[in-house]
């Protein structure tokens, strides 16, 4: 099993025409994720990697049946993306956006325990369940299926830690970078909790 993602997961990319959120569509489409729409407002109607693209979060997953998005959307503009998301039935949002305005947050934060939703970041990662589906930035070469999972703050050391579990023979339920901003949507003790609700997941890396 895992926690947050796997391969049922169906992933809107808000700001897909961009050059990061294109080329990382373009990474998570290639280590199997089930990228299913884009979201950029004004660019409805258009294609990238032969993925759609709406105007809006809430037409994306309405017309593709999305749970889960991964917001590349530049700073100043990164809070509303997160907005536009909490207001639809996502369970999952992964903000990977670096700079995001401490205000903004402030806002969001208060926004998503108003919802049901699980934020990722922003300043993180992603996340990925190795062999079904990454969300986000992670090279997914050096992940490998197994009984631990592993939370951070740290994007580097996450990628060294789960090299060094990998090589090992320890493979990773799911891997969560929760991001290093001052305010964030899942800390720690959130992560933990999503593991000790695992049966799979034998021990957690932190």
């Amino acid at each position: 099993m895992s926690v947050l993602v796997d391969d049922d997961t169906r992933v809107v990319v808000q700001g897909i025409t961009g050059g990061e959120g294109k080329f990382h569509a373009g990474q998570m489409l290639e280590y199997g994720t089930n990228v299913v729409a884009g979201a950029v407002p004004g660019k409805g109607g258009q294609e990238v990697h032969g993925v759609p693209v709406y105007d809006t979060v809430n037409e994306a997953v309405e017309e593709e049946d999305a749970d889960a998005s991964v917001v590349f959307v530049p700073p100043a503009f990164a809070g509303d993306a997160m907005f536009e998301a909490l207001d639809t039935d996502l369970d999952l949002v992964v903000a990977i956006t670096e700079g995001v305005p401490t205000q903004d947050m402030a806002r969001v934060k208060r926004r998503l325990e108003e919802t049901d939703t699980h934020l990722i970041g922003p300043n993180c990662p992603g996340l990925i369940t190795p062999g079904e589906a990454k969300l986000g930035i992670l090279p997914g070469n050096i992940f490998a299926s197994g009984d631990v999972g592993l939370v951070s703050r740290s994007g580097t050391l996450t990628y060294q830690v789960v090299d060094n579990l990998t090589k090992r023979g320890i493979g990773q339920t799911t891997a969560i970078g929760i991001g290093g901003d001052p305010i964030i949507g899942t800390s720690f003790i959130d992560a933990l909790e999503l593991f000790e609700n695992d049966p799979d997941t034998k021990a957690i890396a932190m």
